[in-house]
């Protein structure tokens, strides 16, 4: 054979040998089609017959819950709301306090200081609380008379005046007053009106509502 008839015949085998491998893939491929065609089809139906998921009962589960809260939000809104009690602390009572102030005498016919006195301060005290000036007084012959001033302020404590005329110690008052505004110094007067000796057995006030 010439060589231009071997190359013909090569080439003839070689095309065959393609031809059938052509063949080969082409039927693997068909096969390997219609296998996942089947595979498809098998998952279609089972997708299809899956029920359906029923959600009513968890819906009409939901409903009923929020029915209840509302229901129970309008009871609240209907209850009446009750006041708020709040107990009062009563301040106590002021207690009634007395201030001694102590003894003295004199026989000047004209008012003079004993030396007796205190210092008050309004700040301290209720407003609603009253003084009384008391006094011990004797006196052999005349009369004994005793008296507060507000020293602070040179105020004459009229409320407070008393006198005695008998030399038996008689304890004297005669009207009550309030307490001078701020801190003041109350002194106590005294004055015979004859000259004998005036006798203050004793002086307090008494500070009380």
């Amino acid at each position: 054979m010439s060589r231009w008839q071997w190359f013909i015949l090569g080439a003839l085998i070689i095309l065959t040998t393609g031809v059938v491998a052509l063949a080969v893939v082409q039927f693997q491929v068909v096969g390997d089609l219609a296998e996942f065609k089947q595979t498809v089809q098998t998952q279609t139906t089972r997708v299809n017959d899956s029920p359906t998921p029923d959600f009513s009962e968890t819906i009409a589960s939901q409903a009923a819950t929020i029915t209840d809260l509302v229901a129970r939000v309008e009871s609240l809104e209907e209850k009446p709301t009750q006041p708020t009690t709040t107990t009062s602390t009563t301040p106590p009572s002021f207690q009634k306090q007395v201030i001694y102030l102590g003894s003295a005498s004199t026989t000047k016919t004209s008012w003079t200081d004993t030396g007796l006195e205190v210092i008050l301060d309004s700040a301290d005290y209720p407003a609603t609380v009253n003084v009384v000036f008391e006094a011990g007084l004797s006196i052999v012959g005349g009369e004994a008379g005793t008296r507060l001033i507000n020293k602070t302020t040179g105020a004459i404590i009229t409320a407070s005046e008393v006198s005695h005329n008998t030399n038996t110690v008689t304890w004297k008052t005669y009207n009550s007053f309030k307490l001078h505004a701020g801190k003041n110094t109350y002194a106590v007067q005294a004055r015979s009106t004859s000259g004998e000796t005036a006798n203050i057995a004793g002086a307090r006030l008494v500070i009380s509502q």
